[in-house]
This record gives structure tokens, C-alpha cells and sequence, in this order.
């Protein structure tokens, strides 16, 4: 993701967050501007992906209200967000922010539903590979040329709702109003045989059109970055070590080997006795076992083997969730009264005798 790029995608994410701030006390204008609210526009601080894309639709379906608020707010001048909300009402009225809004909520309704999944307190990376790999996929489905000119009739058919002009950067956008790049006056009287910079940029300006602009320059690189992020986050290696730990913890020794050779070494276990330990614990539990029973009859005494790749098994993370919710948790105890509050207390605080 190059600069201008990336200096775009800042400056619509400033915009967003301003105009949530404007707007949590001015909630109750929008409803009645718009007879009826479709989506709340709620803290974008949150760290959940969920109210990023809630976030983007209820711009696009309340845009009219916002704007409506806003220029109320403007007239009245009853405060000192006056100038902030005159900021805001350019802002989202112009078209770099509406294609990024757009483009974002395309991005952020794919991710919430891999966000979901991993949020999933019974979500293990195997039973997740399926949705990583799908919304690899619907990535990739997205980056094309078919799937971006139906992009940009969504985004062609607001503007013409709202009466905003689709412009690029340098016709008008975020980057108009910066000083252009001219020929040195010291090669004004010389045959130039190579154009200059500025030549070749002013030449790559007119010869694209607005829709191409913004495909390339936007569109196409941040979905890049998005899958390129994903495999990143999700390599090969990582999925296809999720089956076998689930085989392991269902005590199928046969369909595990691959995580079981993996550590074999490592741990200086025995493949015959970890194989005689499984069966042993297999038979001692109930027909619908569940891990929380594999764990707490898998005594380290008795199971040696089983419970060293038990320990690296259960260490294997699929997300963050679970020590977020940890974190979340420890806030009833430890709160904004109890700031002073020593480890030691706190940790006999969160045990209920």
C-alpha cells in the first residue's frame, strides 16, 4: 500500500471518528430528520470489527440526516462545534470519503464474519479453517474487474442521490489542493529528449479516467493488503496443524500424527506409550466427551505422554479473544475505584469459594 494510499484511508478514518463525536449528542436530530435511525453509529474506539463495518452502513443509509444535522448545526451556531462541523459536512461530502467508506464496508462485512467465528468462545482453528479459507476466497472474488465496476454503480448511484461529484485527487480530492509539480525554470529554454517528473505525472493524470483511478490506487491495493495480511496471519503451516490438534484431543492417535511427530522429538515422548495412554484415558471417559473432561481426567502421573502434548496443544492460540475476555472480566473486580488495588488481593478476589 503506497502513501497516497494509505494518507486517504487516514483521513477518512479521522473523518469517522470526528463525526461520531459530533454526533452521540446529536443522535436524537438524526431520527428526526430521517423519520427513523436504520444503524446507530457507535464507538469506533471499540475494538471489535463489528462496529467498523456498522459504522460504514449507517452512513451510507443515514447520510441525508447526517448532512441534514450538520448544516442544522451550522446555522444555529450555538456552540463552538460550529467549525468542527463545517469540517465534517466538507469532508464526507466529497468523494474521496464515499468511495473509502464504501470500499471499507465491502472489506469489514467480510472480515465481522471471520471475527465472529474466532470471537466463538467453542472456536478452535480447525473448526475455523473452513471460514479462513472461504474468506480468503471471497477476497480474491472481490479483486476483479467485474466485481469493482459492481462496486462502483453502488458508489456512482450515491453520489447521484446526494449530489456529489466523483473526482479524483488531483481534480479535486485529497490531494488538490497541494502545490503541482512544474518544469525547472533552468530547462525552460532546452529540448528535453526524457520528460521530467512533472511531465510524466500531469501526462498519467489525463490519460486515466476517474473509475480507473480509483481502482488501481485504492480499491485493488487495499484488498491486496488484506490478503496478503490474511495468509500472513493464517499460513499454510498454521492450518494444517488445526485438524490433527483436534484429532489429538478426540484421542484418535491414527488422524493426529502429523502434530504428534511435530513435538515427538521435542518433548522426548514415546510414541508407544502415548499410544497405550490413549486408548486407556479414551475408555475411562463417557461416550459425548468433551475437552473440558479430557483435561480434567488426564493426570500427569498416569498420563505423562498425553498430557506434555496436551499442554502444547492447549498453548497453540487461535486469536486474542479468550485473554481479551480475561482482561474484560478483571475489570468488574479491578475498576476505576480499585486502581491501587495489589496483585495479591486481586487474585483472591477472582476465586469463588
Amino acid at each position: 500500500m503506497n502513501q497516497l494510499t494509505k494518507e486517504i484511508l487516514k483521513s477518512c478514518a479521522n473523518c469517522m471518528l470526528n463525526l461520531y463525536q459530533i454526533l452521540k449528542i446529536c443522535i436524537l436530530k438524526i431520527q428526526l430528520y430521517s423519520g427513523r435511525i436504520q444503524n446507530e453509529i457507535i464507538d469506533i474506539c471499540d475494538i471489535y470489527w463489528i462496529c467498523r463495518y456498522k459504522n460504514c452502513e449507517a452512513i451510507i443509509n443515514n447520510n441525508i440526516a447526517i448532512i441534514a444535522t450538520l448544516q442544522k448545526e451550522v446555522e444555529d451556531q450555538y456552540d463552538k462545534d460550529v467549525a468542527q462541523a463545517i469540517g465534517i459536512l466538507n469532508s464526507i461530502q466529497n468523494s474521496d470519503f464515499v468511495v473509502v467508506v464504501f470500499i471499507l464496508y465491502e472489506v469489514l462485512s467480510i472480515i465481522n464474519v471471520l471475527s465472529q467465528q474466532i470471537q466463538s468462545k467453542s472456536a478452535t482453528l480447525s473448526k475455523s479453517v473452513n471460514v479462513i479459507k472461504s474468506v480468503v476466497l471471497s477476497f480474491n472474488d472481490l479483486r476483479s474487474n467485474y466485481a469493482f465496476s459492481l462496486f462502483w454503480i453502488k458508489v456512482k448511484d450515491f453520489c447521484d442521490d446526494n449530489d456529489i461529484v466523483l473526482t479524483t485527487p488531483s481534480t479535486g480530492g485529497v490531494q488538490s489542493q497541494k502545490r503541482k509539480r512544474k518544469e525547472p525554470i533552468t530547462l525552460q529554454d532546452y529540448a528535453l529528449t526524457i520528460p521530467t517528473g512533472a511531465t510524466c505525472s500531469i501526462n498519467e493524470d489525463e490519460c486515466v479516467s476517474v473509475d480507473v483511478y480509483w481502482r488501481r490506487t485504492v480499491y485493488f491495493r487495499i484488498i491486496d493488503d488484506v490478503i496478503s495480511n490474511l495468509n500472513k496471519r493464517f499460513s499454510d503451516e498454521s492450518l494444517e496443524i488445526a485438524t490433527p490438534i483436534d484429532n489429538f484431543f478426540n484421542l484418535n492417535i491414527n488422524e493426529s500424527l502429523f502434530f504428534i511427530n511435530r513435538y515427538n522429538d521435542i518433548l522426548g515422548t514415546s510414541y508407544k506409550n502415548l499410544k497405550a495412554e490413549m486408548m486407556v484415558l479414551k475408555n475411562c471417559l463417557r461416550n459425548n466427551y468433551l475437552l473440558e473432561d479430557v483435561i480434567c481426567a488426564c493426570y500427569p502421573e498416569v498420563y505423562p505422554n498425553f498430557y506434555k502434548l496436551m499442554q502444547v496443544a492447549l498453548t497453540i492460540p487461535i486469536s486474542s479473544a479468550t485473554c481479551e475476555r480475561l482482561f474484560s472480566s478483571m475489570r468488574r473486580i479491578k475498576n476505576w475505584l480499585r486502581t491501587n488495588i495489589i496483585n495479591k488481593f486481586a487474585k483472591k478476589s477472582r476465586r469463588l469459594d
